[in-house]
């Protein structure tokens, strides 16, 4: 195995530590989300156990939040320091800072119109499991479409700052991983090669997940069937 480096570059973080921080801050989030399957015993093999297992999920809705809000964070944070170790000038740095600041205020809009939306659906999930049951057997998608007709743009209020969070995401991590573009082959010690490895893990896992968006988001418009239902803005 062999250690990529960038071309000249005298930046200490490079874009082969870069890589390798996002590789083990990967793996980090499926051991943890693994355990925290295992740990609240999570099923979703029935209907039942589903029921019971969306109420967990519910009852630790603080810690979700706040080991997903550490894992963006510091995957942003690579992002940042990457960019600006770039031998750009910084007016670049500057512009090219912009992709994960677009990421961060569209998944912060998103996030906030899908609380509104949850809010208006006014699911139980503090009632008990029988009650939660009930609550979705009369559940449809058509509760959704009214919920998202009281956001201040309906659909465009959640779809368009999705589009903008599958557009910068794809476009940050492509960047760090082909920028620059020069690369030089070397041999390194056997770290390295075992970081080089995760980091191939780590590229093969983004580009199947940027594969499955294009195919299922831009390609295939899955709110173009709904659009009909809402008034023109």
């Amino acid at each position: 195995m062999v250690k990529y480096r960038d071309q000249k570059s005298k930046t200490k973080f490079s874009r082969f530590l870069a890589l390798s921080l996002c590789a083990w801050l990967m793996i980090i989030g499926v051991v943890a989300t693994t355990l925290f399957y295992f740990q609240y015993k999570l099923n979703f093999k029935t209907s039942f156990t589903q029921v019971s297992s969306y109420l967990t999920i519910y009852q630790q809705r603080e810690l979700i939040f706040i080991a997903s809000t550490i894992f963006i964070a510091l995957f942003l944070l690579i992002i940042y320091i990457r960019i600006f170790a770039f031998k750009y000038h910084i007016l670049s740095r500057l512009l090219l800072a912009l992709i994960p600041t677009i990421f961060l205020t569209a998944l912060l809009l998103l996030s906030f119109n899908t609380h509104l939306v949850l809010t208006e659906l006014n699911i139980p999930f503090g009632q008990g499991l029988f009650t939660f049951k009930k609550y979705l057997q009369t559940f449809s998608i058509d509760n959704i479409l009214q919920a998202i007709t009281t956001l201040p743009y309906q659909l465009n209020s959640i779809k368009i700052p999705l589009y903008i969070m599958i557009y910068s995401y794809i476009t940050m991590f492509t960047m760090i991983i082909i920028l620059p573009i020069q690369i030089y082959i070397s041999n390194q010690s056997l770290w390295q090669k075992f970081n080089a490895l995760l980091i191939l893990g780590f590229v093969i896992l983004f580009s199947i997940s940027a594969y499955y968006i294009i195919i299922h988001f831009i390609i295939n418009d899955p709110f173009l069937s709904y659009e009909p239902f809402f008034k023109p803005i």
